[in-house]
């Protein structure tokens, strides 16, 4: 109803969600009752069971598992979900940067502290782009698979579980998700946070990773599926969102350019953490 407050309130509940009723430190016999019963008592407002400590998102350590084991699990969790390439890359991935004060402080100068940026008005006569049922229904089946999820533990496999269980869902959904195109929404800081992860880089320092929340990353998918023409008109500005095979594009007219005109000189710059 456009409630400012009730939209909070609600959206906190939603991110909720994940952390206070799916993790589940006991056997798998029941698990599925067990579920069950805490998404009901959380839907009623009731109060829920406390989760094991052992099995907190924030707390949860793999005790003696060597890094070993925990590539083969990730190594298998890719290839279970059919991403081939992604398991493949697990083998040569980066390793964690150790937790201490010293990467702590590594992470806050990249990421320095700045004031919210100023969100411009509307254009008079323009409309947000709108994500159609037909069009969120092909999203959601071409949502990549094991993508790690952001700070409230939603990830795309829920959503789309959730969406195909239900039309209820499905459509309160997309509904969340065209609001937040239209910019309906008021300010939800939770939904804006972002889970920051630090690796070691080889030859010192580390490179943090920052995923964000996972319903904003499918409004940004399905904005750009409503607007396929959208890489067009930012051309030559841009080859990345709309352009297929952008960077392989860039790449290749810069050979043509240089090829034909030896007199040219190209430079490469590294611009140290451009994209914070």
């Amino acid at each position: 109803n456009g409630n400012a407050a009730g939209i909070k309130a609600a959206m906190r509940k939603l991110l909720l969600l994940p952390s206070s009723t799916l993790p589940d430190n006991g056997s798998s016999r029941g698990r599925a009752r067990r579920q069950v019963g805490r998404l009901l008592r959380f839907q009623n407002d009731q109060p829920l069971d406390p989760i094991p400590e052992a099995a907190q998102p924030a707390q949860h350590a793999h005790g003696n598992v060597s890094a070993e084991q925990k590539t083969a699990r990730h190594l298998h969790r890719h290839l279970a979900n059919g991403n081939v390439s992604r398991a493949a890359k697990t083998l040569t991935a980066s390793a964690f940067a150790d937790p201490t004060d010293e990467t702590l402080q590594l992470l806050k100068g990249l990421h320095p502290a700045s004031l919210p940026p100023t969100i411009p008005a509307a254009t008079a006569g323009n409309e947000s782009a709108q994500v159609s049922e037909e069009l969120f229904d092909q999203v959601l089946l071409r949502l990549p698979k094991g993508k790690a999820a952001g700070p409230s533990g939603l990830t795309y496999e829920h959503i789309a579980a959730a969406a195909q269980a239900s039309p209820e869902a499905r459509e309160g959904a997309r509904a969340f998700v065209n609001a937040m195109l239209a910019g309906d929404l008021p300010h939800l800081p939770d939904l804006l946070d972002s889970r920051l992860i630090a690796f070691a880089k080889p030859a010192g320092g580390v490179r943090p990773i920052a995923i964000g929340e996972t319903w904003v990353r499918l409004a940004c998918l399905c904005g750009i599926a409503a607007t396929p023409g959208i890489g067009g008109t930012l051309a030559p500005l841009q080859f990345c969102i709309g352009v297929p095979g952008g960077t392989q594009c860039l790449v290749q007219a810069l050979r043509t350019r240089m090829a034909n005109e030896p007199s040219v000189v190209t430079v490469g710059l590294d611009f140290r953490n451009a994209f914070n």
